[in-house]
């Protein structure tokens, strides 16, 4: 399976995706993660950074 691993920054779209998800696998506050990726975008801290794996076959139908 091809995947590529890109930074948040790269797709900053996917923080609309990933942060309802991460809820639901971790039970964390979505705010939470919001705010993390957030602040991960507008340089705020150096860490946390986020980062997407995608997955070719599931993106593009492959």
């Amino acid at each position: 399976m091809d995947y590529k691993i890109i930074s948040l920054a790269d797709r900053p779209e996917m923080k609309e995706t990933m942060y309802p998800w991460l809820y639901e696998k971790w039970g964390i506050s979505e705010d939470a993660y919001l705010q993390s990726m957030q602040d991960c975008l507008e340089g705020k801290t150096p860490v946390p950074q986020w980062f997407i794996k995608l997955d070719f076959a599931e993106l593009f139908g492959v």
